[in-house]
């Protein structure tokens, strides 16, 4: 027995024989979700270094309004990890499906460092986090703009952990997306290299060894690390984070608000109670949905 999904099917158990053959479903438990179903295709595009890069595009299955749609961006954890087609994209709090259904097109990009195509593509960002992963995504948006798919005056980004740095990271590096949502995501890679349950083998693989009792290490980990370059930030930006979160710890939340703030960027930190590193509580996720639709209309991208 499995758990059986595609793009348009919402999760349902199946099984089939020890020996194999056609799968079977079993349940109807999730029937009446199937209406929520939004179209999904993959996309591929080129990085400023002419590396391929592929990507999931959801967009409503009804016909849309005619021109370019609001666009929003949704960076993956990680950075080795990848988005795939499912039925509702698991990550992020499951967003991209109401986000779509408010109007919005959706991109899912797996940039370099993603899983998912060999090491050698996963290990492009070693050394290298937020470097040419994060033009990887920008080469993204520049294609759906020039595709006509996407409103260049009407864009968001947002991520959960490192697509959470991801989000907060781009807006110290342009000013074209209206509004930000960053969810358990590192603000300061510093305070991170001590503080998390993950820090001591991030730093040594992701980072390239940079070493926080060095200068050298230090200089490194400031220069890629969102509260230092806060000045450069305009963009409004939402921080969501879990109290009880060990990977990415709430201080990293708390650093980033005071840093946005300082620089008179406009923004928002929700603490949710009991939460760790990803809300699991069905009132904190359907709260932190309402927040995040509220933030990107209120920031006119939907």
């Amino acid at each position: 027995a499995a758990v059986w999904e595609t793009a348009g099917r919402p999760p349902e158990i199946a099984v089939t024989d020890v020996a194999g053959g056609e799968w079977r479903q079993v349940t109807g438990l999730n029937d009446d979700l199937a209406r929520l179903a939004v179209h999904q295709e993959e996309v591929t595009w080129t990085g400023p270094d002419g590396l391929a890069v592929h990507g999931l595009l959801l967009t409503r299955r009804e016909p849309a309004p005619p021109g370019p749609a609001p666009l929003v961006v949704i960076a993956h954890g990680g950075p080795t990890w990848l988005w795939s087609s499912a039925f509702a994209p698991a990550e992020s709090g499951q967003l991209a499906l109401p986000l779509v259904h408010a109007g919005a097109a959706v991109l899912l990009p797996n940039p370099r460092g993603s899983s998912g195509r060999g090491q050698d593509y996963a290990r492009r960002v070693v050394g290298h986090v937020g470097e040419e992963d994060l033009d990887d995504v920008l080469a993204g948006v520049d294609h759906l703009v020039a595709a006509g798919v996407a409103d260049p005056g009407r864009m968001a980004v947002l991520g959960l952990s490192y697509g959470g740095y991801l989000s907060a990271w781009a807006v110290t590096r342009t000013g074209r997306f209206r509004a930000a949502v960053v969810m358990s995501g590192v603000a300061d890679w510093l305070s991170f290299a001590n503080a998390s349950n993950l820090a001591h083998g991030y730093d040594p693989l992701y980072h390239g060894g940079a070493d926080i009792a060095t200068s050298e290490g230090r200089d490194f980990l400031a220069a890629r690390s969102p509260v230092c370059h806060a000045a450069k930030v305009t963009t409004p930006t939402l921080i969501l984070h879990g109290a009880e979160d060990r990977t990415t710890p709430v201080g990293q939340a708390e650093e980033l608000y005071r840093a946005w703030s300082a620089a008179g960027v406009r923004t928002q930190l929700v603490v949710y109670p009991r939460e760790g590193h990803e809300l699991t509580e069905p009132g904190h996720r359907r709260d932190a949905a309402e927040r995040v639709l509220g933030w990107l209309t209120g920031n006119g991208v939907l």
